[in-house]
């Protein structure tokens, strides 16, 4: 080999290197952004996972403080059908109290027409009760 011929190989082997040299800079260059592109999403990837284990645990607390709150009240309504199956007891009592005041009274036969209820007492229309009494005894006639 000449030296014309070697130096024409040496700027061929050159431009050759000079070319890929330079691919393989593009290819670095592209490769670096693609790391840089990969590890940003690589933290929106862990803010967003965060983001999920807050939002669970704040659904979590809300869960357990509704469930608290949903107890709390099922206590209170147990309590008050407890009250209101006493009322009952203790009105099946006055209903039989007033059956047995009516066969207490016999024959006079004495109709309520009207009650009302006055902050827990019962007041009755005394002047109903007057007038059938006065009834009764037109009907019996006099001295009777």
């Amino acid at each position: 080999m000449t030296s014309d011929e070697y130096t024409t190989l040496m700027d061929f082997l050159a431009t050759r290197f000079a070319r890929m040299d330079a691919a393989f800079a593009a290819m670095d260059a592209r490769l670096t952004r693609s790391e840089v592109l990969w590890e940003s999403m690589r933290d929106d990837l862990r803010r967003v996972a965060e983001g999920v284990v807050a939002v669970n645990e704040r659904l979590d607390r809300f869960q357990a403080e509704t469930r608290a709150r949903f107890d709390a009240h099922e206590r209170r309504f147990d309590g008050m059908e407890a009250r209101f199956d006493g009322m009952e007891v203790r009105f099946d009592g006055m209903e039989a109290r007033f059956d047995s005041l009516e066969r207490d009274l016999g024959g006079v036969h004495i109709r309520f027409d009207r009650f009302a209820v006055d902050f827990g007492t019962v007041q009755f229309d005394h002047g109903a009760r007057i007038e059938a009494l006065e009834r009764q005894r037109r009907r019996r006639g006099p001295g009777g």
